[in-house]
């Protein structure tokens, strides 16, 4: 949809600008789920993040086990993290 009114202040008409880009605005439900990470050596656990990141392409995250204190470097995610649906 092209704006086919023109702004007459400078450097816009506000009440004109916020009618013409809210009518764009759509609001929906979603269902949001938390991704979690299970120690793949107890099985009881779940990694958290250690607190740093190693600052390459893409992020490399260290991970600690919440029982057994494994440890284990996750590329590009950081547990948990919420999910939507």
């Amino acid at each position: 949809m092209v704006c086919k009114y023109k702004f007459n202040s400078y450097p816009y008409d506000k009440k004109l600008y916020q009618l013409t880009t809210k009518t764009m605005e759509e609001i929906k439900e979603v269902k949001t789920v938390m991704v979690d990470y299970k120690c793949p050596k107890c099985k009881d656990g779940y990694l958290r993040p250690m607190g740093s990141v190693l600052a390459s392409y893409p992020p490399i995250y260290p991970h600690q086990c919440t029982d057994c204190d494994y440890a284990e470097s996750i590329v590009g995610k950081m547990y948990p993290y919420p999910k939507y649906i």
